[in-house]
């Protein structure tokens, strides 16, 4: 499994840019969502808690790409919903978070296809 591709912008926020298909084909009208994930110390800084922050909302082109711009540095949760869907997704992993936005780079997601299994391979 390879890592997010990484290109630079400009400024002190990064961006973060993918594909959903279907088939191998671009899928449009999906719904995608970033939550930013936030870990904060409990207990005597013995325990590391997840927490979520804010939540950024794009679509997908007609070829099936979004795009978020403007985005805080941090790591985030990658969520999507096919057009008519009320339900949001996301790849089952062992992982807190599925992307690193770094300042100033452009992280590329994995490409979703909705046709097979939600499954990290």
């Amino acid at each position: 499994d390879k890592e997010p591709q990484v290109r630079s912008s400009e400024g002190p926020v990064g961006a973060v840019e993918g594909r959903i298909l279907y088939g191998g084909r671009g899928l449009a009208g999906c719904s995608v969502k970033l939550i930013r994930h936030l870990e904060s110390t409990t207990f005597l800084g013995m325990f590391k808690e997840a927490k979520e922050g804010a939540e950024f909302e794009t679509v997908t082109g007609e070829d099936g790409v979004y795009r978020f711009e403007e985005l805080p540095p941090g790591k985030y949760l990658l969520h999507w919903r096919p057009r008519g869907s009320d339900s949001w997704i996301r790849i089952l992993s062992e992982r807190q978070y599925d992307l690193i936005v770094e300042k100033g780079e452009t992280a590329t997601a994995r490409d979703i296809d909705m046709s097979k299994p939600v499954l990290e391979r």
